[in-house]
């Protein structure tokens, strides 16, 4: 079935392995599709799962009179807004992680260069632009480098002090030949 790619599935609840609620949750789990179930009745309870899992709409057979023609464009035209929100949700999401990773782009250069924030906003755009990737790549950037240059600096900071204190010590303990030895 991948393979075929299909625009819509329409198939039977009672299934002879699984059920179509379970069919139903394992295929839109690979890829979202509107779902018609075919259902020989319509319980709440059989309802509630059917929508919870994705369901976009079923028809109780053999009693439906419906034509299906309608309730398949329903189903699609349901599907498609969904998906609508889908996006739209998704480049919300991209559009806040951006802004956050710039304003923390932001800060590191006005406390590491002294720069204003449009100064550091203009820093991070430049970026981009020379680099050729967008406006969250280029803060990621800047991020990346900043916790590569100075994440260790308190090691570093203490590996000095250690070896100061070492090369004291030494300096300290070593013994100098008395001249009135020579």
């Amino acid at each position: 079935m991948w393979r075929l790619e299909p625009d819509l599935i329409i198939m039977q609840q009672h299934l002879p392995i699984i059920d179509g609620i379970e069919t139903a949750q394992t295929i839109l789990a690979h890829k979202p599709i509107p779902i018609i179930l075919l259902t020989a009745y319509a319980a709440a309870d059989f309802v509630r799962q059917a929508r919870e899992v994705g369901v976009m709409a079923y028809l109780v057979t053999p009693g439906e009179t419906r034509p299906l023609g309608p309730i398949i464009k329903v189903a699609l035209a349901r599907f498609e807004e969904l998906e609508a929100i889908r996006r739209e949700v998704s480049n919300l999401k991209d559009a806040l992680k951006t802004r956050t990773l710039v304003e923390q782009a932001k800060r590191v250069l006005m406390r590491r260069q002294k720069l204003s924030e449009p100064e550091a906003f203009r820093n991070v755009q430049q970026q981009g632009r020379r680099t050729g990737t967008s406006l969250g790549e280029s803060a990621a950037v800047i991020l990346r480098t900043e916790e590569l240059l100075f994440k260790d600096v308190n090691v570093v900071q203490t590996l000095q002090s250690t070896l100061t204190a070492i090369h004291r010590g030494l300096r300290s303990t070593v013994r100098r030949p008395r001249r009135d030895a020579l």
